[in-house]
């Protein structure tokens, strides 16, 4: 969705508010594509501060279904988060502020919402998406969700390189 802020630069102390809901009904996040339990919603709000400064705020809010990194169950990955910004017009443009908001508006002064939904939510994505906790994550053996209990493989793993030391250990164990 386009935004028109053409009146907003032209007219002193205009302000604009929009609610705007994500396109998608997926997301796309390192090679893979995950579904939205609800789709993001902001509530942007641009203002003129006069002097050719610009007040942007947005609010972003959604829901997303991840596995989990440990034991691959289907979690929910919340949205919820504040952007906020003084962009001063200006200012030269390979200030990194004035570049982060202002890739999104265009030469007639149209804001891509979309575009900027994108990159927000890529940067408020979790590092690691966690069940719970203390997810116990999947066997590496059997591949049962150790969540569930536990399972019957022998887990204990040791270094290839000291195969040799335990060798000599367990011949002196049979004597």
């Amino acid at each position: 969705m386009l935004l028109d802020l053409s009146e907003v630069f032209s007219n002193s102390d205009k302000t604009l508010k929009e609610k705007v809901t994500y396109e998608e009904d997926t997301f796309f996040y390192e090679f893979t594509r995950y579904t939205w339990l609800t789709k993001p919603s902001a509530s942007i709000e641009v203002k003129n501060a006069g002097k050719k400064k610009v007040s942007f705020y947005a609010h972003v809010s959604g829901l997303l279904e991840v596995p989990c990194d440990r034991c691959l169950i289907p979690t929910e990955v919340t949205f919820d988060f504040d952007v906020s910004e003084e962009i001063d017009l200006n200012q030269s443009s390979s200030d990194d502020k004035l570049q982060e908001i202002s890739q999104f508006i265009s030469e007639d002064k149209r804001f891509d919402t979309q575009g900027f939904l994108d990159l927000e939510l890529f940067a408020h994505y979790p590092p690691k998406v966690l069940c719970k906790e203390d997810c116990k994550g999947l066997c590496k053996k059997c591949g049962k969700n150790l969540n569930d209990g536990a399972c019957s493989c022998n887990r204990e793993e040791l270094d290839p390189r000291m195969a040799k030391a335990l060798e000599v250990f367990n011949q002196f164990k049979e004597v």
